[in-house]
């Protein structure tokens, strides 16, 4: 049996238990995912696409400086990207054809410039790429150099600002690893370019991307499914009176601002239809408001506006849908009946 001198000890011991536990969770951080994996595996036939390389003079006296270049002139490939002399082959022969030359750079000649687009979620952090290189490697992210924190040796190129992470020997993964300042990064679209070189007869490339995408929120398209104009229904059917009609209903998950662009104004009766009138077009369109004329056919079940938009949100996210205007036949019957979206209401047919 405990005395009684030892029962205060016991909540002072569960405090400290719980203040450490506490500490370590402080100190703990989210464990980096991966955004672009290594795409070299030769024994799956893998490879990651989605990078845009080319070739270009390589200078000494010029340095590693960053290259202003069009993406046009870039083409779409994988990583890793290997080079060979004439008589050897691919370091992967089954994805690499040792006389597509376009996949080569010639050592002492020409550097190889790679870019890769990522999109990041707001509040991604801690992004850090990684490299197997040989073997002279520089990154630029977003237009900005970011150095190497760990790399075999820096070389300060003749430009005086260029530095470049070297390597002397075969590739290794992870052999160059980069620390990307969260103040480079931009919710969206994020650019990374490399360049690398080679100073003998085999080259290779290949690169990782990996993130904290702990308190990452990616961005939310807006939602169309309720929109609704805000006119539903036209009357009286006069023929000259135009109306202004607003798409409603646009929401956007985020809570930000949408834009509403009208894109086409469609009707089920032809715009010169008999008991119509003559008057036409039947509609216009003017940005965000669709103009439509108060008018049907005589004889027929109403007419049904189609009105057809986009709503796009600040990051460029889009959703489209159509809200539908009626123009009833008479005031004992206010519901149209829709044959669809069949004639084009800004041109006369």
């Amino acid at each position: 049996m405990r005395s009684s001198q030892d029962s205060p000890a016991r909540p002072t011991l569960w405090i400290l238990l719980a203040a450490g536990l506490l500490f370590l969770a402080a100190g703990a951080t989210a464990e980096q995912t991966v955004l672009v994996p290594y795409g070299f595996d030769c024994w799956m036939g893998g490879g990651q696409g989605g990078f845009l390389y080319k070739t270009v003079e390589h200078c000494q006296e010029c340095g590693f400086h960053a290259v202003d270049y069009d993406e046009s002139s870039f083409l779409l490939g994988y990583t890793p990207f290997a080079q060979a002399s004439p008589d050897e082959y691919y370091i992967c022969p089954q994805l690499f054809d040792p006389l597509d030359k376009v996949r080569t750079w010639i050592p002492d000649l020409h550097d190889l410039l790679v870019r890769r687009h990522v999109e990041l979620c707001s509040g991604t952090k801690d992004v850090e790429v990684r490299a197997a290189i040989d073997n002279d490697l520089a990154l630029w992210v977003n237009g900005v150099q970011v150095l190497p924190v760990d790399c075999p040796l820096y070389i300060l190129e003749p430009d005086g600002v260029t530095l470049v992470c070297s390597w002397e020997n075969c590739a290794v993964q992870d052999r160059a690893i980069f620390e990307v300042p969260d103040e480079l990064l931009v919710d969206g679209d994020n650019v990374f370019a490399w360049r690398a070189r080679d100073r003998h007869v085999i080259a290779y490339l290949d690169v990782e991307i990996l993130a904290d995408v702990s308190e990452a929120v990616c961005n939310q398209p807006p939602d169309c499914s309720e929109a609704v104009a805000s006119l539903p229904t036209i009357w009286p059917p006069n023929h000259k009176k135009w109306q202004m009609v607003d798409v409603l209903g646009v929401v956007d998950p985020d809570g930000d601002p949408v834009a509403i662009a009208i894109d086409w104004i469609f009707q089920d009766e032809p715009t010169l239809a008999p008991s119509s009138g003559v008057f036409c077009p039947d509609a216009e369109i003017d940005g965000e408001a669709a103009w439509i004329r108060a008018e049907r056919e005589g004889h027929l079940d109403g007419r049904v506006y189609h009105v057809g938009f986009t709503a796009t949100d600040p990051a460029g996210e889009e959703c489209c849908g159509s809200v539908a205007v009626c123009v009833p036949h008479d005031q004992a019957h206010l519901a149209c009946g829709d044959q669809g979206p069949l004639y084009d209401s800004t041109s006369c047919d």
